[in-house]
């Protein structure tokens, strides 16, 4: 995950990339971090933890874009329900 971490990191200081991308992308491998260190009984990976995740998110794509934090959280929330589905769909089928 330190690998998906750099390229995150790297995505949100990028002048190029779009920071919904980064977020997406951010949110996806927080998800699967949270879901493979559960399972595997390991603790997450330090980079997705809540405090570090809001700040990155509000900073780099809320602010920015002067969304409220209720907004900011239906978003999230709308997200993760999109997220959680896809991520279940590959692990399924890569697991087959």
């Amino acid at each position: 995950m330190l690998g998906a971490a750099n390229e995150i990191g790297n995505c949100y200081k990028s002048r190029k990339k779009d920071k919904l991308y980064c977020l997406y992308f951010d949110y996806t491998a927080r998800i699967f971090d949270a879901r493979m260190s559960e399972a595997m009984n390991f603790p997450a990976t330090e980079f997705f933890d809540d405090e570090r995740f809001a700040e990155r998110t509000i900073s780099k794509v809320y602010l920015p874009r002067d969304v409220s934090m209720d907004e900011a959280n239906q978003h999230l929330s709308e997200l993760y329900g999109k997220l959680t589905q896809k991520i279940s769909v590959k692990i399924y089928t890569s697991v087959q």
